[in-house]
């Protein structure tokens, strides 16, 4: 629920509900812990705020970031995969050969 007051507050206001985070060693955020609400939004004014256009711009361009970064992991982890498919295989190849290296000959008898 927490969560969802946090959006809905960003949604109305564009900011979040506190400066840094939702922790008593918040300047805003310990207001609301103490149920101090008129002492809250008299804190909370005070404080200079983004317009709503520089927080969408800041969300965007986090967005990208992370975006960025989900590509690098996705690309790393099949890397990852590809390099971990070569080993078994050339491990299975290995064993396979020595296994084969270590079977004595099967000749069928003559009848």
């Amino acid at each position: 629920m927490f969560a969802v007051g946090v959006i809905l507050f960003v949604m109305v206001t564009g900011s979040l509900p506190y400066l840094v985070d939702a922790s008593v060693d918040d300047p805003i955020y310990k207001y609301l812990k103490t149920n101090d609400i008129p002492s809250y939004w008299a804190a909370w004014h005070g404080y200079s705020r983004p317009t709503k256009l520089q927080s969408l711009q800041s969300i965007l361009s986090e967005t990208t970031f992370l975006g960025e970064i989900k590509e690098a992991i996705c690309i790393s982890l099949k890397n990852t995969v590809a390099v971990i498919g070569s080993i078994i295989s050339t491990t299975a190849s290995v064993l396979v050969s020595l296994i084969l290296l270590k079977v004595p000959k099967f000749e069928a008898s003559q009848p």
